[in-house]
């Protein structure tokens, strides 16, 4: 199912459940309407039988009073009128709505009504007569009384019954309210809950394949489950990470095929300048010999590319094997120093050390770090100004110092469980690398646009081996700010160990500075 088809069916759902609930509300809004009308005809039925009916009997039995006291016919008036009205009332009552026990109490007021007879019999026969021959007016006021009151206990007992009605329907319609909305906010979490889940677990997949294709593992793959459209963008992503992997190979045996075969050749070219700059063939003129040494340089400049293309290539492969053992700090930093500052007459770079007083020890491939080292160095003396300084320190690095939070957060991402490390920095006064690069320049074939190069300065992978040499020893690379201006490129290497010596060797700490021939 496409995830369009399941958002729509899950708040196709929820609308269906939401109507549900809005149809119930308008019908018990109807209901309520009906109530209140029944309610309405109750209360006026009630006041008709409390007031107007019992009103006009009181004034039947004053009139009939007076009348037998003055023999005034005006009171005979009053209670003809008082007649009429009553007569009116009760009619009133017996057309509006009725409950069961309304209709028999009305029926007996009727039938109580009825033995009074038309008014002008009343008022001819009945008032003060003496005869036997029917019901007084002593004798049917109190039964007109008495069933005009059963009447309005009526209608009170059917405005109970409604209210009850009425207010149990509202507790019913509250009740069935929460219910379905609770059931509407359960369908919405598990629904929603649901597709969140499913869609994050796609998105967590796609976001770590696109993690490890920027990470350069174009052999990652994405599962093809489903039919929707992150199966699709699966399928996508699969075909251009083949491709791409494609490419991938094809450029690296390209670039290690051709840096094998002119490998040979420039050695063979190095080799005969070198004899002709010895004078085996003869005398040299200066400006020949000069121009033999600038040969020289390019064809070293360009072997040490093809180099390092072929060291890119091993460690891609896989092929790459470190000779892991203990060695001195001093072992590996002293030859690289010595490698930038006698192998490039051209320049004069001034380095200053700041190495630890104390022996400290390291487990590592020798031979793969000088070359880290070098490369660091001739990366600083690159981008650094004529005669600039470039400082090399290390320093033993505890899991316990506090002292450095900068660095103890690099130093936490390293996977190194001994608990202590060794830092290596090497400080330029260049022009620093851009925030935008400093994780860029570690790429293969990346170049910064940075400081003072030079034409035919490199293919941009020096950083790259460096990156590549340094994870091979479980340790970490990174480049930041130096704060006396330029970059500050930190080496961190687990398995570090250091021996405390004699206080006579004290003065081993001081700095160093070496500085190239000119």
């Amino acid at each position: 199912m496409r995830v369009a088809t399941k958002l729509s069916a899950a708040f196709g759902l929820l609308v269906l459940v939401l109507a549900g609930l809005l149809v119930y509300h308008a019908r018990t809004n109807r209901n309520t309407v009906s109530a209140n009308y029944e309610l309405a005809e109750i209360s006026t039925g009630l006041d008709i039988t409390t007031t107007g009916q019992i009103s006009a009997i009181n004034r039947l039995d004053e009139a009939a009073d007076k009348y037998r006291v003055t023999r005034d016919v005006g009171y005979l008036e009053l209670f003809e009128e008082a007649y009429q009205d009553f007569d009116e009332g009760l009619r009133l009552l017996s057309l509006r709505l009725q409950t069961t026990r309304e209709r028999e109490e009305i029926g007996a007021l009727q039938e109580i009504w009825r033995d009074f007879g038309p008014a002008e019999t009343l008022i001819g026969s009945r008032i003060g007569a003496t005869d036997t021959s029917g019901p007084s007016i002593d004798q049917l006021l109190p039964l007109l009384r008495s069933g005009t009151r059963r009447v309005a206990d009526a209608s009170q007992a059917a405005m109970r019954e409604r209210l009850e009605a009425s207010a149990g329907a509202s507790r019913q319609a509250e009740q069935v309210s929460w219910i379905v909305g609770a059931t509407a906010l359960l369908l919405t979490l598990i629904v929603s809950g649901f597709i969140v889940r499913s869609t994050s677990q796609r998105l967590a997949r796609l976001q770590k394949g696109t993690h490890q294709v920027a990470l350069g593992n174009f052999d990652h793959r994405l599962p093809e489950t489903g039919s929707d459209e992150f199966s699709e963008l699966a399928h996508d992503f699969n075909t251009m990470t083949r491709r791409l992997g494609e490419l991938d190979r094809m450029k690296r045996d390209f670039l290690s095929k051709v840096s094998h075969d002119l490998k040979t050749p420039l050695a063979s070219m190095h080799e005969t300048v070198q004899v002709m700059l010895d004078g085996v063939p003869g005398a040299l003129t200066g400006k020949q010999r000069r121009l033999l040494e600038l040969t020289q340089q390019s064809a070293g400049r360009l072997s040490s590319m093809i180099i390092k293309i072929l060291d890119l290539s091993a460690i891609e492969a896989g092929a790459m094997v470190l000779e892991m053992r203990q060695h001195e700090i001093r072992s590996i930093l002293e030859p690289a120093i010595d490698a930038l500052t006698l192998g490039d007459p051209g320049r004069s770079p001034q380095i200053i050390t700041d190495l630890p007083a104390d022996p400290m020890t390291i487990i590592c491939d020798r031979d793969r770090l000088v070359q880290v080292v070098v490369n660091l160095l001739e990366n600083a003396a690159k981008f650094s100004p004529s005669g600039g300084l470039i400082r090399v320190a290390a320093r033993y690095v505890d899991a316990d110092d506090r002292s450095l939070p900068a660095l103890r957060r690099q130093f936490e991402s390293v996977d190194c469980r001994v608990g202590a490390a060794a830092l290596i920095e090497v400080d330029d006064r260049g022009r620093g690398v851009p925030d935008p690069e400093k994780r860029k320049i570690f790429e293969n074939y990346f170049q910064s646009g940075r400081g003072n190069r030079s034409a035919g300065g490199g293919v941009g992978l020096g950083l790259a081996i460096c990156r590549e040499i340094v994870d091979l020893h479980g340790g970490f690379i990174w480049v930041r700010d130096n704060p006396g201006g330029g970059s500050s490129f930190a080496i961190l290497l687990p398995h570090a160990t250091i021996e405390p010596r004699a206080a006579a060797a004290a003065g081993a700490d001081a700095p160093k500075l070496h500085i190239g021939s000119a």
